[in-house]
């Protein structure tokens, strides 16, 4: 009768595994695009209010946050 529970373990054990492989992978996608939103809004206080038109266009032609795994 242990003998199986010790199974259930195991696949328990590879469960929980592959959920914090997946809630890691997501901690680092969060972490990634944070910092991308945090430099963008650098850059667009950085440029001179003169040149914002045009860093307006330039950020409108960026491709968006769900296009990137495709650039």
């Amino acid at each position: 009768m242990f003998g199986r529970l010790a199974g259930y373990e195991d696949v328990n054990d590879a469960n929980r595994l592959r959920r914090d492989q997946g809630r890691a992978a997501l901690k680092r996608d969060l972490e990634a695009a944070r910092y991308a939103a945090d430099r963008a809004f650098r850059q667009y206080d950085a440029a001179d209010p003169v040149n914002r038109l045009v860093a307006g266009e330039l950020e409108a032609r960026w491709p968006a946050p769900e296009d990137y795994d495709r650039v």
